[in-house]
């Protein structure tokens, strides 16, 4: 900061003769020292709304709101499938379910985000964004067709489409924009 080496030890050895009197764990110090020291962070080195590649914030608020809808659409006929079932469905079967609860849950915010802060859509949105591929990850994981009805694997299918989709507007490298 503005201090010389010899100010800094000077500062340390009194803060450590008062944290040892106080029987303060070191850990506790060194955290301290790190945040008088003024550590700064990776992620707030990048900022990523100047990135090269262009932020559609109105396609992805409109995809967020189709993907919100058929979301819905899919987890009460799924839910359905598996309650009427003719076989005993598995954990797994029941697990894609619940992941569709969630992302019926999360994806709304994507574009309430992006609508909230119109001025940096992409970093107001990216924590949304996060939760929602985190889900559709393991909704894939999980995901059997042959559990479902066919109109209701259209639909998942159809739902996992739009979210690779939204996903690929906050990859490093563009996703699917930057190829078209």
């Amino acid at each position: 900061m503005g201090c010389t080496l010899e100010a800094k030890v000077d500062i340390q050895m009194t803060a450590n003769r008062h944290f040892i009197r106080l029987n303060v764990p070191l850990c506790v110090l060194v955290i301290a020292m790190a945040f008088v020291t003024g550590c700064t962070t990776a992620g707030r080195e990048k900022q990523p709304e100047n990135t090269l590649w262009p932020f559609d914030a109105q396609q992805v608020a409109t995809l967020s709101h189709e993907a919100y809808k058929i979301a819905w659409d899919a987890h009460f006929w799924a839910r359905r499938d598996l309650r009427f079932a003719a076989f005993r469905p598995t954990t797994l079967d029941w697990d894609a379910v619940g992941f569709l609860d969630q992302i019926t849950r999360q994806v709304p915010w994507v574009a309430k985000d992006i609508e909230k802060h119109p001025a940096s859509p992409r970093a107001s949105s990216r924590r949304s964004s996060d939760f929602v591929r985190y889900d559709t990850m393991m909704l894939k994981k999980r995901y059997q067709p042959a559990s479902f009805q066919r109109t209701t694997d259209v639909k998942i299918e159809k739902l996992l489409r739009i979210l690779d989709e939204i996903g690929s507007y906050y990859d490093e490298e563009g996703g699917i924009k930057q190829s078209q």
